[in-house]
């Protein structure tokens, strides 16, 4: 709808499709033309609007005087859009167009140290809910000409903002195209919440329990991929990015390995893969070699460490959800369920309770929380599948999850690289961490 000269018109029409108690209406008269500011109020300060005032005082023709950014609109419903997004429309008696003026100042945290992926030498900020914060923490430490944004917009309702990075002299060209056409795949009324359901839109990820993306709260890891080739994709309102595309072994790495000597990320690393091997397969391997008297006692040593394993996952799920004047109630109630007193009241064995131990600090140890469930997931399978047929279904079993890797599809680059197909000089950057790109 086209905007009328009668500036009465115009207000009803926006009160009429905007129902809500926080849309601010303020006039003034500035030598006698009649000017109504209209924004929201909670990401609307008064003194932008002040200087919005004071622009016009000095110039009534333009808005030349803000620093901030000022755009006609031509029409109600984007004028309508502008002031949701925290923009105050500027309507003119006798005027049928108006000035929309950004002066959001949107509500929200400052950058903090992330709680989930914490370094002892690194940076200490992570991203907020904030687009245009998360931007600057990118920019902070990157000041490449060559480092290219940019920006979609979905959601009919939400009209959420995708900024896309990447450096355009250090990226395949591939990548590019496959994550544009990934992205165009996904429809623009789709109303994106948050960075685990754009992911799902691109990739279609059902059964496959392995991440297709990895996920970083850390600008400084971003960074890191940023300037090996890679692209990321942050969303508005998601304190999380998505690196990609990504491959098995890129999902392991750690910034602390980035951050130290290179013998000391090349010992960080092994003691990763070792313990990212024994989440996996300890637990099944172990059951196909100790030779049972009978299967009922191998069926009953499975069955502990089935519960043993998902009695340790309903507490990590706990310690999650729970306020942290519980913490300790729970550490008690884990001690007693898993501890010394369960054994010799004989819920478990003690070899049930050290390999399941082992396995989790092994899940533990993987610095991707995706690739540690999907690993438990696959080692319960593989329990299963020994103790149904053996040492030859525990075989069978390993190679559908090798073969479910490969073709588990990223883009250009195979999950299995540098591994499947082989690339030495890749594979060694696997333990020599290299922050650019050759």
């Amino acid at each position: 709808m086209k905007y009328s000269d009668q500036i009465n018109v115009n207000i009803a029409w926006l009160k009429k499709e905007c129902d809500c108690f926080d849309l601010t209406f303020r006039s003034v008269t500035i030598k006698d033309d009649l000017y109504v500011l209209v924004f929201v109020g909670g990401i609307v300060t008064s003194d932008s609007v002040g200087k919005v005032v004071t622009s016009l005082v000095i110039n009534q023709d333009n808005l030349t005087m803000l620093p901030s950014t000022v755009v006609n609109t031509d029409s109600l419903e984007d004028g309508l859009q502008k002031i949701l997004s925290g923009n105050t429309l500027v309507l003119k008696q006798n005027s049928c167009f108006a000035f929309s003026v950004d002066t959001k100042i949107i509500p929200g945290r400052l950058p903090s140290e992330p709680t989930v992926e914490k370094s002892i030498r690194g940076a200490r900020d992570g991203f907020v809910e904030s687009l245009i914060i998360n931007l600057g923490l990118i920019r902070k430490r990157i000041k490449d000409p060559n480092l290219v944004i940019k920006n979609r917009v979905y959601g009919d309702r939400t009209v959420t903002n995708v900024a896309i990075f990447y450096i355009s002299d250090l990226v395949d060209t591939k990548m590019i195209s496959d994550v544009n056409n990934r992205l165009d795949k996904v429809s623009n009324s789709i109303n994106i919440q948050s960075e685990r359901q754009l992911s799902q839109l691109m990739y279609r990820q059902v059964y496959n329990p392995y991440p297709h993306v990895r996920y970083t709260e850390r600008p400084d890891l971003v960074c890191v991929h940023l300037l090996q080739g890679n692209i990321a994709i942050i969303i508005d309102h998601c304190p999380t990015a998505i690196l990609m595309p990504i491959t098995y072994f890129s999902c392991t790495s750690q910034i602390e390995e980035f951050n130290q000597a290179p013998s000391v990320a090349f010992f960080l690393s092994i003691l990763r893969f070792t313990g990212l091997i024994a989440s996996i397969f300890l637990v099944p391997i172990t059951i196909s070699l100790i030779p049972f008297k009978s299967y009922d006692l191998q069926l009953v040593f499975v069955f502990e460490a089935i519960v043993a394993d998902s009695v340790i996952e309903w507490i990590r799920l706990s310690l999650i959800h729970s306020p942290t004047l519980l913490s300790s109630l729970l550490g008690m109630i884990a001690v007693f369920v898993l501890g010394e007193a369960a054994i010799s009241m004989g819920e478990y064995t003690q070899e049930v309770i050290i390999l399941v131990a082992i396995a989790n600090v092994g899940n533990f140890v993987t610095s991707s929380y995706e690739l540690s469930m999907a690993n438990k997931l696959v080692r319960i399978l593989l329990v299963l599948s020994t103790l149904f047929f053996q040492f030859y279904g525990l075989s069978f079993a390993i190679l559908l999850y090798f073969i479910m890797l490969y073709k588990t599809d990223v883009g250009p680059v195979n999950y299995l690289h540098p591994l499947i197909p082989f690339d030495l000089q890749e594979f060694k950057k696997i333990f020599t961490h290299s922050y650019i790109k050759k």
